[in-house]
């Protein structure tokens, strides 16, 4: 098959340990761009990070970025897919205050996010995972929010994992993913990597078959498990690499994205 479309993931996958992309991988994406194929960005990061790294990419005007209920498609062109239901919304937020589960929120209104004073911690916490994020937390009643799309909350153990997929099971309009070591996500239901994928195809002209993803965590497992090619890194979670059409014998810190392009796409 010759694949025309890469979709990476960012952390995990695309950046190493240091959050950065590499010499060689970035070399390898501008060898795959020079042969006239594409490579675009699914991460669960906010815009205003995620972009920098499309822009490093040299994405252009072929990435699409899924964030929870929001996708974006080309740089400067937002389409906000889906919100939470406002008194759905203010009763997620009531359990996580209840069971003492630290989060954030992001709405469609501002390219940051939002706290309350009880997790002030967690968002402590996710400066220091991401020391060179760009996004600015600001604290308020979270409760009165409007137009959210995503909450992003922590885990400490299985039982704050189990609560979530509860509340995933006891309504059939959000969904639950893990995003990494410390993130759980609640986001509504429709809006993923894999419809970003199904919609930028759309827009190439190319079959969902011609396209290759990678990731690492539990996101990815439905674009992985839909593409022509779904690939799953070293250091992916047992999930991913069980749905995956091949483990790459490659982590993040080795250079993973680069030896994934010159084998299955140069």
């Amino acid at each position: 098959m010759d694949y025309k479309l890469l979709i990476t993931d960012l952390d995990g996958t695309m950046l190493n340990s240091k959050s950065e992309i590499s010499k060689k991988n970035l070399e390898a994406v501008h060898e795959l761009q020079q042969r006239g194929k594409f490579i675009s960005v699914g991460s669960g990061r906010l815009y205003v990070d995620a972009i920098k790294f499309a822009r490093q990419l040299g994405c252009q005007n072929n990435f699409n970025i899924a964030n929870g209920g929001l996708t974006i498609f080309k740089e400067g062109e937002e389409e906000v897919v889906a919100h939470f239901e406002e008194n759905f919304y203010k009763r997620i937020v009531d359990i996580l205050r209840y069971n003492n589960i630290p989060f954030v929120v992001m709405t469609s209104k501002y390219s940051g996010a939002f706290y309350d004073e009880s997790s002030k911690e967690f968002v402590h916490k996710c400066k220091s995972i991401n020391q060179d994020t760009l996004i600015d937390f600001v604290e308020t009643d979270v409760r009165e929010l409007k137009n959210v799309f995503k909450i992003s909350s922590s885990y400490k153990n299985v039982d704050h994992i189990f609560l979530h997929r509860e509340m995933e099971r006891l309504h059939s309009d959000i969904r639950a993913d893990i995003a990494g070591e410390y993130f759980i996500d609640l986001s509504p239901r429709g809006v993923s990597k894999w419809s970003g994928a199904l919609r930028i195809a759309k827009e190439m002209g190319i079959s969902t078959k011609e396209i290759i993803a990678v990731g690492d965590q539990e996101n990815d497992m439905q674009i992985v498990g839909n593409v022509g090619l779904g690939i799953a890194m070293k250091n992916a979670v047992d999930k991913l690499k069980n749905v995956a059409d091949v483990v790459l014998p490659y982590t993040n810190d080795e250079d993973g994205l680069y030896h994934l392009i010159h084998e299955y796409m140069l």
